[in-house]
């Protein structure tokens, strides 16, 4: 067997531990990148059901909740989402005319309580909306 060349011999211990050193280390960016995608979609999806909630808090005033100054809040049964809903009078004259309706500034902030950073992040959505005087 004195004829083996180095191209026969296979590799070298070095060369394999070269080989499993870049393997794990791709396998562990590979394994960050899916677990910071998964956590950004979980987080979308969260901001998601804020802007719905907020959003239907907003039509419902006028129609469930009467369109007059004040202040309601509630929350969700999971108390996860938290809602606030800020009604005031807009007291301006439009044009130099009186109309028969009266403006009011409607805001919906909605509070999200992360489960991972106990920290609360907030949405608000504001609109005009038109009742009688």
């Amino acid at each position: 067997m004195a004829g083996i060349t180095r191209a026969d011999a296979g590799f070298t211990l070095v060369e394999v531990i070269v080989a499993f050193a870049v393997l794990s280390l791709t396998l562990v960016a590979a394994t960050q990148i899916y677990s910071r995608g998964f956590l950004s979609f979980a987080s979308a999806n969260e901001e998601a059901a804020a802007l719905q909630l907020a959003q239907a808090r907003l039509n419902a005033v006028g129609v469930e909740i009467p369109l007059e100054s004040g202040h309601l809040s509630g929350s969700l049964p999971d108390h996860r989402l938290t809602w606030e809903l800020a009604i005031r009078p807009q007291d301006e004259i439009l044009g130099e005319r009186l109309i028969a309706t009266r403006a009011f500034w409607v805001t919906a902030t909605v509070s999200l309580l992360e489960t991972r950073s106990r920290s609360k992040r907030q949405l608000s959505l504001t609109t005009l909306k038109l009742g009688k005087r």
